[in-house]
């Protein structure tokens, strides 16, 4: 079976990874659900089994933790 030129393409190499890091360890992104203590839903990271939380201990948005390496 003949493959695409845009699938094709997406086999290729991917370059640098987007991998985040948070105090020198590695950050696993992970879906934060908490509607019903009036949170809301949104992306955020664990790093060795733990979420990352701000100083109020509330999970922080993964957007806002670390660097993507």
């Amino acid at each position: 079976m003949a493959i695409s030129k845009t699938a094709k393409a997406s086999l290729g190499d991917k370059g640098i990874s987007g991998k985040r890091m948070y105090n020198g360890k590695e950050v696993r992104p992970v879906l934060y659900v908490g509607r019903q203590v009036g949170q809301g839903k949104y992306m955020t990271g664990m790093v060795d089994g733990a979420l990352v939380t701000d100083a109020k201990g509330l999970p922080m948005r993964l957007s806002r933790i670390g660097t993507a390496a």
